[in-house]
């Protein structure tokens, strides 16, 4: 609905005491996240400008 990938989203359920299936899921997510390449916001051209702003400073703060 946003234009957001589907592969940028990942939900699951992990027991606290799967620690390796943790490890492993966001070893896996993160990987699909960079073979995807950085994010455009401007997908969010239809939201209120204030909320793309924001998009837009947590990803300068995420690559600090």
């Amino acid at each position: 609905m946003l234009g957001i990938e589907p592969e940028r989203f990942r939900y699951t359920w992990i027991a606290a005491s799967e620690g390796k299936e943790l490890k492993d899921e966001v070893e896996d997510f993160i990987e699909t996240l960079q073979k995807l390449g950085k994010f455009n916001p401007s997908v969010f051209s239809n939201l209120n400008p204030s909320v793309v702003a924001e998009i837009e400073k947590a990803e300068e703060r995420v690559e600090a």
